[in-house]
């Protein structure tokens, strides 16, 4: 997955998060997503 799917991705979960809160299941996308971000950042 490139880069701006997963930043949209991450995006629309915080959306979710700030609204009506996130189950356990996109809470560990949300944070796989983000590591996923920080890798492609890092190289």
């Amino acid at each position: 997955m490139g880069m701006i799917p997963i930043l949209n991705r991450i995006n629309e979960l915080s959306r979710f998060e700030r609204g009506s809160g996130l189950s356990d299941t996109e809470k560990a996308e949300q944070a796989a997503l983000r590591t996923q971000y920080l890798q492609i950042l890092r190289g």
